[in-house]
This record gives C-alpha cells, structure tokens and sequence, in this order.
C-alpha cells in the first residue's frame, strides 16, 4: 500500500502562524478550536491514509517549535503551552471533522502526547512506551463508550531522532488476505477486550458492516480468552496485518492522518535517544465526522 504525500495548504499554514499570541498561553485550548472550526475550510480526504509535509517556506517559520523537546510528562491544558505548529495540528483536526478528548486519558486535552516515559519503556501495547513494539490495534478500541471511538486520528511530529517506524494496514489489504471462513468468524460478536484490568462486558464483532464496507475495532493484546477457532481467526487477521503493513518514518513537521476503522496501525520497538532533544514526540488528536 503506498501512501498519499500531499503538502500542508497555506490557509492552515497562515491561520496557526497569525492567530493571536493568546492562544498559545495555557488554558486556552478550547478557545483556539472555536476559532479555528470558524476559520478552517472542511476536506474530505481522498484517500484513508496521508502524511501532510510541509513546504519548506512553512517549514521556515515553524522550525523553532520543532526544536521543542518532549514535556517530563504528559500536562494538562492549564499547564501547557502551546506552539504554532500544535495550532497547525489542530487546524488540520478541525477541517477533518470534530476533535475531541477524552476526560480520563490526559486530563481530556484535544491534541495528546505520544512520547517514551521511562516507566512505561518495557509495556507492550502503549503509546508511551518504546522498547516493546505496539501491535496492531484501531484506536479506542477497548472504550465501552462507541462514542469516544474516533472516525478520524492525527498524529503530529515534533521529533523522531530515533527513526521509530509507525505500521500503517489498509483493512482492505488484510481482507483481501483471509479466507471466507476467518472473516465469517471476526464478524461474530464473541469478542471482548481488557480495558485497564477488567473485560468489558458485552462482546463486540472485530469486523462490522458500515454502508458498503467494512470497519475494524481491534485491540493489541488486550483481547480476554475465547475459544479457539476465535483465537485462531485473531491470529490470522494480526499475520494478515504484519503481510501488507506499510512503515512510514514521520519526520519533524509531518503530520499522519488516517480512518481509524480501516487503517488498523501499530508501532515498531525503538531505543529512546539519549539526547531529550532528538527523543520521539508526536501528538495525537481524536475526529468524529461531521453529521
């Protein structure tokens, strides 16, 4: 699967580097997205996944907020400082649908920290960690609350010095490589997840129908047991998943976007630098399609 590259436009570009200086101060995250969901264009992106680059003239003005080193931990808005380039991220958010947060992940900011803790260097499955590899997983999987499954996913790169490699599937791709059988199963709703240390109660289909296609809810490692035709049928989906899997290496001022329910995504083992200001910082941003 190749993916889009397409340049940020310069509306979005201008509206981050000419907003009010006031915007950037804690505290003021909600008011710079009602600004920016009056001011931003609404796109419909052609395709399920794309990287957004920027031009080198934005690169320009937006280079001092990527030199920005990745906070000791993740802040909430009244203690954070925000960048040019954290209201370009947001931009881009608003004219993708509706961003929103999530009151018990990160004090419920709209844009929130991906970077290695130190605590968290060995977990498996989290985006705070780094020498263990995320597996597979659509975003919010686990979260009992459909309404807090985001449509639509941002991530935005500050810096990557380690060069860690983000895995990228088209669901169609992975389809394309099960059987009628495996897919029939995944289809079942026999499925549960473990969402902090308990298994949600309702079991859920890891595929869905949604109009004329189909949509993923899946989680890495976090499945509880099932029998094993169940399991069998997982395990083939997370092979399919590494087969067509595409890298992509963010770079400092990129932005990934993708359909969380067709873009299953994951994240290679990396070491953290030792230098804090070359250390893996993104940010990510949750969507819901406007209706």
């Amino acid at each position: 699967m190749a993916i889009e590259r397409i340049h940020v436009d310069d509306t979005f570009a201008g509206l981050a580097i000419n907003a009010p200086r006031r915007l950037l101060k804690p505290g003021r995250e909600r008011e710079a997205l009602e600004m920016l969901r009056e001011s931003v264009p609404s796109i419909t992106p052609g395709t399920d996944q794309v990287v957004l680059t920027l031009t080198n003239q934005q690169r320009r003005y937006f280079a001092s907020d990527l030199m920005r080193p990745a906070p000791r931990a993740p802040q909430s808005d009244d203690r954070r400082e925000r960048t040019r380039f954290g209201l370009l991220h947001l931009a881009i958010a608003c004219s993708l649908g509706t961003p929103f947060g999530i009151e018990d992940q990160q004090f419920g900011v709209l844009a929130q920290d991906v970077f290695p803790l130190k605590r968290h260097n060995g977990k498996k499955n989290t985006g705070l960690g780094s020498q263990q590899r995320f597996g597979f997983h659509t975003d919010q999987a686990s979260n009992p609350d459909t309404d807090e499954i985001p449509d639509i996913v941002i991530l935005g790169c500050y810096k990557n010095g380690e060069r860690a490699k983000t895995l990228v599937v088209s669901l169609a791709d992975v389809l394309a490589e099960l059987d009628a059988e495996t897919i029939d199963i995944l289809r079942s709703p026999v499925f549960t997840f473990v969402r902090g240390s308990d298994p949600t109660k309702n079991p859920v289909p890891i595929l869905t129908q949604k109009g004329s296609g189909i949509t993923a809810r899946l989680s890495a490692g976090t499945h509880t047991p099932y029998a094993s035709r169940e399991s069998s049928a997982l395990l083939s989906l997370f092979s399919a998943c590494k087969h067509v899997a595409t890298d992509i290496i963010l770079e400092p001022g990129e932005f990934l976007a993708f359909v969380n329910g067709v873009s299953p995504h994951g994240r290679e083992a990396f070491k953290p630098a030792r230098n804090p200001s070359e250390r893996r910082f993104l940010q990510r941003t949750f969507i819901n399609e406007r209706v």
